[in-house]
């Protein structure tokens, strides 16, 4: 039987997660009136004998329940919990047990309550169990919410205002008996705050169950910052630092362990006084090895702590917990007398685990104010086996089968900036000479390095460099036996990886991240020539760093240790704007867009020319494209691509398909949008930024880029597709009429120019659009630099298409 009393929030709530936290009791941590909480990093809840207390500022108060009735926990939960807080080891508490429920049994007579935590989906559930004939009447409900307002209207009683953020409608069901029969129910409203209970045909000669449920606000309680993922040795982590329940000023670190159906085996909290936040994490031997900055001076250390005490306000931690249990082993302080930082955290050996990191230099002046380290921690025995000091800060380290570890350092401080790749034996000590990569200018950062050994004691690296206009990937060779670069060569908007290795070859080869949106060379063969939605670019080198083979890749059917992917036969693998470069999910009517595969079409472009019936062909080359029940027109045909139009007519959904020679004979599906944009954009990959620059023209007629840039207070003229066009309807594969202007569908939210013009671009394709722009001349910063546009819906300002098309032009003063 189950009568559910919803308080539904019409305000947006965050996506729900699994909660690592049930109910546990009160040793002393709280006021003794406090019998049971639940841990949070967002909203703790406390339990006393009659009600429930949130930290967002509510409580639900059972209220007018019987003196004598007294709250246990009930439903225990299979994980353990272990505490390790503070450093007076007799008060760590291991393997406590949590609880789904607090049970408050004859809490009116006949009628038992439990407090039933949902533990997932943000509803606390109030559940009562009524044996025959007793009183419904007697349930009262109190929902303290300082300056709420509450009132009877529409499906039940709504709740407004005060602490609780959004509106909430409470409403009920009912069923009794068994098997559970429904049951009519309504809510009356006793009081401002009071809730009672209301079913006129209830049985009271069958037993009967109300659950009254409420938001707990509890969509970020006890949720891991990441999920859980399978690492190296097999088994499921998540980590996350959690705010401390009773401070509500300090965080401590959580790790748990999860088994595959998703439940965690155990939790484990470390934390002092003030804040422990999560790193590093680490298996080793039979456990797992926990790294990350500290603040406390009372951080949990083992007894055999070769750095027992904190020696400055914020050093790393080092914690070793057994894999099984959960149970702390060893753990200590950094052994640094300055502000430090640890990670890149690598196994040695079957004992050993290899840091690196960074610590201040006290009162060095700018720009030198930090230097390096290079620490080997030796769990089991809880020792350093070396730390080795540094002139820069490590950003990357990696080892090989021999025992050598390979470090990266890097200073933008200095000038110029400076990279620095060594290696160092099983002692530390220094192997062949360190090779040196230097940057000119010292506003160069580094936004990340990955290292892979090669033969010879030397090492690859993949490194990406941001100032304040671009970011630009590089890899490079570096041969530490003679300390000298082989070669550094740009890769441009290939950023950041998610594999780098080296094949049988001695090639090295590396894949991006999905989602990869800028056009990178790829090989004959590709399977992919141009980037899709969440496709990967893989890539493979010679030794000196020519391009060997390269291709976009559909990332969830790809690694390393298959065969390379190349494509056998034509393909047709998506469809994105022709307008730019970064692909969407959803097309529109009248959009260009790009069909994209691999290995068909002529190796050179073919474009297309306006027919005599003043449109575009729906044949090139002998290509044709149809899109749902129409022949879309063509623009240019080249190897793995094919420019088309979205005829006007398509309808959501459809699909795609080209008939020609060596044409793919996949079918696409596609989903047409009712309103989505993309601005024109030239890729450059030679001027690379973090927005890409717009094809546009300066008021000259000349082409806008950063060695021709327009001068402030001019205009320009930037241009897109895909508009939807609030105009006639448009003839698909025409001409722009030369006579439509949008009132307002479109405006720039940059607030760094005034349209002039916003319509129908004159004499080119239908759908796509031109923007005049006059530039403010009072837009900051000297010399060349760029100028960040974006555009949304002007009649619904807060519709800005997904993904925003912004842009940049290149700008001047006079």
């Amino acid at each position: 039987m189950r009568t559910v009393l919803f308080l539904l929030a019409l305000a947006a709530f965050p996506a729900q997660a699994q909660s690592i936290f049930g109910r546990e009791p009160n040793l002393g941590q709280l006021p003794p009136e406090i019998l049971f909480f639940q841990r949070s990093s967002y909203n703790s809840l406390l339990f006393t004998r009659d009600s429930m207390r949130s930290g967002r500022g509510f409580e639900v108060q059972i209220d007018n329940t019987s003196p004598q009735a007294t709250p246990t926990l009930i439903d225990p939960l299979a994980t353990n919990y272990n505490y390790y807080l503070g450093n007076n080891s007799s008060k760590w508490i291991t393997g406590v047990k949590h609880y789904r429920s607090v049970h408050l049994p004859n809490a009116y007579p006949g009628i038992n309550a439990s407090w039933i935590g949902s533990f997932s989906d943000g509803f606390e559930r109030l559940a009562f169990n009524l044996a025959p004939g007793a009183d419904p009447s007697l349930i009262r409900i109190r929902i303290k919410n300082a300056g709420a307002h509450s009132f009877e209207g529409p499906g039940g009683i709504w709740f407004t205002g005060g602490p609780l953020p959004g509106v909430f409608l409470a409403k009920v069901e009912a069923s009794q008996g068994n098997p559970d029969a429904p049951l009519a129910a309504t809510l009356r409203l006793a009081n401002s705050d009071t809730v009672t209970i209301s079913a006129p045909n209830l049985d009271s000669t069958r037993p009967t169950e109300f659950v009254i449920s409420f938001p707990n606000y509890q969509s970020s309680f006890g949720r891991p910052e990441s999920l859980p993922w399978k690492s190296t040795d097999g088994n499921r982590y998540a980590l996350s630092s959690i705010e401390d329940t009773f401070s509500n000023t300090a965080y401590d670190t959580v790790v748990a362990r999860f088994a595959e159906d998703g439940n965690p085996l155990w939790v484990t909290i470390l934390g002092g006084s003030n804040s422990d936040f999560i790193g590093d994490l680490t298996p080793i031997a039979d456990g797992i090895v926990v790294t990350g900055p500290t603040f406390s001076q009372d951080f949990p250390v083992s007894t055999n702590a070769p750095a027992p005490k904190a020696l400055a306000a914020n050093v790393p931690f080092f914690a070793f917990i057994n894999r099984d249990s959960g149970l702390l082993r060893s753990s200590t302080y950094g052994p640094f007398s300055t502000n430090s930082a640890a990670g890149f955290p690598i196994t040695a050996s079957a004992r050993d685990i290899i840091f690196g990191g960074s610590s201040e230099i006290p009162n060095a002046p700018l720009p030198n104010f930090n230097s390096g380290f290079l620490l080997r921690w030796r769990p089991i025995e809880n020792l350093f086996i070396y730390n080795v000091s540094l002139p820069d800060p490590v950003r990357n380290l990696t080892s090989d089968p021999s025992g050598a570890t390979y470090y990266a350092t890097y200073s933008s401080n200095a000038s110029p900036t400076r990279l620095r790749v060594a290696a160092a034996n099983e002692a530390g000590q220094p192997l062949g000479r360190p090779s040196e990569y230097l940057i000119a200018g010292n506003q160069s950062q580094l936004s990340e390095i990955k290292l892979l050994p090669a033969p010879g004691l030397s090492v690859y690296a993949f490194f990406s460099l941001r100032d304040s206009l671009s970011i630009t990937g590089n890899l490079a060779h570096f041969s530490l036996l003679n300390g000298t670069t082989v070669f550094v060569r740009p890769l441009n908007s290939v950023t950041q990886l998610s594999a780098f290795d080296l094949n049988a070859a001695g090639e090295p080869r590396l894949l991006t991240f999905t989602g990869a949106s800028e056009i990178s060379p790829t090989s004959p063969s590709a399977t992919l020539v141009a980037p899709c939605l969440n496709s990967a670019y893989y890539a493979r080198f010679s030794p000196t760093g020519s391009l060997l083979y390269a291709s976009y890749v559909q990332q969830s059917s790809f690694n390393f240790n298959a065969p390379e992917p190349s494509a056998t036969k034509p393909s047709l693998s998506c469809a994105v704007p022709t307008a730019g470069r970064r692909p969407v999910g959803a097309l529109i009517p009248g959009q260009m867009v790009t069909l994209t595969g691999g290995n068909f079409g002529p190796a050179e472009a073919i474009y297309s020319t306006l027919g005599p019936d003043g449109k575009f062909p729906a044949t090139l080359n002998g290509y044709s494209v149809r899109i749902g029940d129409t022949n879309a027109p063509i623009f240019a045909v080249a190897r793995g691509l094919i420019a088309v139009q979205i005829p006007f007519e398509t309808k959501s959904p459809t699909s795609i398909s080209i008939t020609g020679p060596d044409a793919p004979a996949d079918i696409l599906p596609i989903t047409i949008s009712t309103r989505n944009t993309t601005l024109f954009d030239t890729g450059d990959t030679a001027n690379p930024t973090r927005l890409p620059a717009l094809a546009a023209l300066n008021q000259d007629g000349t082409v806008n880029s950063k060695s021709n840039p327009a001068i402030l207070g001019s205009i320009v003229s930037v241009f897109g597709s895909g508009l939807d066009l609030p105009a006639a309807p448009l003839t698909t594969g025409g001409l722009n009429p030369l006579n439509t202007i949008y009132a307002n569908p479109l405006y720039n939210r940059g607030f760094n120019c005034i349209p002039v013009y916003i319509g129908s671009a004159p004499g080119l394709s239908t759908a796509v659009f031109q923007a005049n722009l006059q530039l403010i001349s009072n837009y900051a910063g000297t010399g060349t630099r760029p100028l960040p546009l974006s555009f949304a819906l002007g009649e619904n300002p807060r519709s800005i298409f997904l993904p925003t098309p912004s842009a940049i032009v290149w700008v001047k003063d006079e």
